[in-house]
């Protein structure tokens, strides 16, 4: 099975809470959590607990970023042991 990979500045992520308005708490790869947007209408619906890649923003790259992926269960079971 092939897994998207993150590429540099994409993070393995964790939906930890959902703030409304295409917003979520995201708990990433690489210890950080960010505030994270739904810039593309075409993802599928996201729920807690969804694992997801993010790409963090260049201005507070730390603390915000946007979901350009949403991994299936399939796959995500395997990632979830990365965080």
């Amino acid at each position: 099975m092939n897994i998207k990979q993150p590429k540099d500045g994409e993070y393995i992520g964790l939906v930890i809470q959902s703030l409304g308005c295409r917003r979520f708490r995201v708990k990433c790869s690489d210890g950080n959590v960010r505030v994270c947007n739904i810039p593309n209408r075409k993802l599928p619906y996201i729920r807690d607990d969804y694992v997801v890649l993010v790409e963090s923003w260049t201005i507070q790259s730390d603390t915000k970023g946007k979901i350009i992926w949403v991994y299936p269960k399939s796959q995500a079971e395997q990632l979830r042991r990365l965080l």
